[in-house]
């Protein structure tokens, strides 16, 4: 009773007034649906106290390693061949004079060890390249080919495809606002924040938003433009690029995508249903005009609380379109209904009774599909949590916006008598009453078997997480991950770290005692290199930390064993290096002073090539 006098006493009684506030709050909210950003970065994906994250901030503090893009390219001719490295150089010369693009590795510029093997003390002088006169090509495709760096890297092992490695300048003040949006984050977790660090704290917020939504945009020109680099030296050539930046980046563009596309396929769908199906116009538009209503309050809504649209909630606009048709196709049945079996009342009453009877049914469905929503609230995934409370917040819009703008545009026009052609030709209730009326046990026993069925395919389910099958293989980002991963070691990286405790490390013995006949042939060959013996010894972490022969045994096996693993791509880390040492000392390991010997003495442009670990 109390529902029919609100609806007879304000909603009907003032329809135009109804009329007129709905169409400025979805004009608002509309103007706040700009507001409505995307995100694909990896912080979508956990909670904010999750404890895997808080470590993986931790370490990417203390070893941070700026972005890069992959280009993999895969010639017509032979790799070495004068037309290639020439591509290769012309190529990167593009890549380098973009504004966002730091460097370039190539075949072209890293450190050819073995070709020819030379002594240490005089490939530390000298080291050669690609590019320096007189290499010889066999010996470099041999080491690109063999070498622990290179092989399955930055070569294919067919040799007929290789990766340039295109680094990124370093976002200094993304990373600045980030450790400090991470530390008061800490602080407030705790309980320990003051009243101007919570200041603080809101103002860094707001910063690193602000920064992280510019980056965003160089980032996508930084790859429209390698792309359309790129898109120069096809031809015969294979091309791809790839690297996290890139895939973040067209996710942004596949999800803005998504929801056009899914969003005008459904809304076109809903169309020609409803136009076959009631044959009447208003029973066209005013559907229409409430799908849409609903989805742009639901948008501004979600743009104004500052929530943004991931992956997994990309497909919101359909879902919600769909379930705001479903309500309203339940007013315009009744209403249809009504206005058979009752001709007499008029339009006033027909829309009365209409959202009065069928008020209560729609609360309790869109009530169980809130709750079936809700549930997804409970998930550990961020997503899937936000995407929950999103269809949520959708479903109750879509329910209000039903409920007030059908009866109160329903009662800006006559009284509309139903077409009910569609169900006189397509009785398809009669047709399933018929149906089931005659094979009745049939349908029992067949609900029966699919049920055991569905159970032991249950049993089966298997949860999967390839990256690469999110994307049709037809696009570019498949193609190019594909190449990637299968030839070049994979673009998806996974940090191993190990710690070791300080006691963990037995007392070593020194080579001399060990080994008092040592060749002193091998101590000579070093001894000009004396004077760098105190410089290393006087630095402590770093890289010379882990060049002890006990961490390096540990290294390595742990190194083999990832490298063992059938899923894994590439494996780098100092390990690479201590192999990459055994090569050039005639397969002899380098002592503890020679492997920190070698890596401080190496060019820094070569350091970084050759020692992949993060080091700090």
């Amino acid at each position: 009773m109390l529902l029919r006098s609100f609806y007879d006493q304000i909603i009907l009684k003032y329809s135009k007034t109804v009329l007129l506030l709905i169409l400025l709050g979805v004009a608002f909210l509309g103007y706040e649906a700009r507001k409505l950003e995307i995100d694909a970065s990896s912080e979508t994906l956990l909670l904010e106290d999750d404890k895997d994250l808080e470590y993986t901030r931790l370490i990417n503090q203390r070893y941070y390693t700026p972005d890069f893009l992959v280009v993999s390219y895969t010639p017509s001719g032979d790799l070495l061949s004068d037309r290639v490295l020439e591509t290769v150089r012309n190529l990167s010369k593009d890549l380098e004079q973009l504004e966002r693009v730091e460097s370039v590795t190539s075949i072209l510029n890293v450190p050819l060890l073995e070709s020819p093997p030379k002594p240490i003390a005089e490939l530390l002088e000298d080291v050669p390249t690609l590019e320096s006169p007189g290499i010889d090509k066999e010996l470099a495709k041999q080491e690109f080919l063999n070498s622990p760096i290179y092989q399955d890297n930055l070569v294919s092992e067919d040799f007929k495809t290789t990766a340039l490695l295109v680094n990124l300048h370093d976002d200094e003040r993304n990373r600045e606002l980030r450790e400090a949006r991470d530390a008061l984050r800490s602080k407030e977790k705790d309980g320990t924040l003051t009243a101007e660090e919570a200041r603080e704290f809101e103002q860094v917020q707001v910063d690193y938003k602000a920064h992280r939504d510019m980056m965003r945009a160089v980032e996508s020109k930084n790859i429209a433009q390698v792309r359309a680099i790129l898109e120069k030296y096809r031809g015969e050539d294979e091309l791809f690029l790839g690297g996290l930046t890139m895939i973040a980046d067209d996710l942004v563009t596949f999800i803005k995508n998504d929801l056009q596309i899914f969003g005008v396929g459904v809304l076109i769908f809903l169309v020609v249903t409803l136009s076959f199906i009631f044959r009447q116009l208003r029973w066209v538009i005013l559907p229409v005009l409430t799908c849409s209503f609903s989805v742009i309050a639901t948008t501004g809504l979600l743009g104004m609380f500052g929530w943004e649209v991931t992956v997994i909630s990309s497909n919101f606009i359909s879902l919600q379109l769909i379930i705001t048709m479903a309500i309203t196709i339940h007013l315009i049945v009744r209403y249809r209904e009504l206005a058979r079996t009752q001709p007499d009342k008029n339009q006033h009453d027909l829309v009365l009774d209409t959202v009065v009877f069928m008020a209560m049914p729609c609360l309790y469905a869109v009530l169980t599909t809130i709750a079936g929503f809700s549930s997804l609230i409970l998930s550990g995934i961020l997503p899937v949590i936000n995407f929950g409370w999103m269809m949520s917040a959708g479903v109750s819009v879509s329910l209000l916006m039903t409920f007030l703008l059908f009866p109160a545009l329903q009662l800006q026009f006559n009284k509309l008598m139903p077409n009910l052609s569609f169900e006189n030709r397509f009785s398809l209730t009669l047709v399933f009453s018929r149906f089931t009326d005659r094979y009745g046990n049939g349908i029992l026993w067949f609900s029966a078997l699919l049920l055991i069925i569905s159970m032991v395919g249950g049993t089966r389910l298997m949860v999967e997480n390839s990256f690469i099958d999110y994307f049709k293989e037809s696009t570019e980002i498949y193609q190019g991950l594909k190449v990637i991963d299968q030839k070049l070691g994979g673009t998806t990286t996974l940090d191993v770290v190990l710690n070791f405790e300080d006691d963990e490390e037995p007392e070593e013995v020194s080579e001399e005692q060990a080994n008092p006949d040592a060749d002193e042939e091998e101590s000579e060959e070093f001894e000009d290199f004396s004077e760098f013996e105190e410089e290393i010894e006087a630095e402590e972490g770093g890289a010379q930390y882990w060049f002890t022969s006990y961490r390096m045994e540990q290294l390595e096996a742990l190194h083999n064993y990832l490298d063992e693993i059938p899923e894994t791509g590439k494996v780098l880390s100092l390990a690479t290096l201590l192999k990459v040492g055994r090569t050039i000392n005639d397969g002899k390991p380098l002592d503890n002073f020679m492997l920190a010997l070698v890596y401080n003495e190496l060019p820094e442009e070569f350091r970084k090539i050759i020692s992949p670990l993060r080091l700090g």
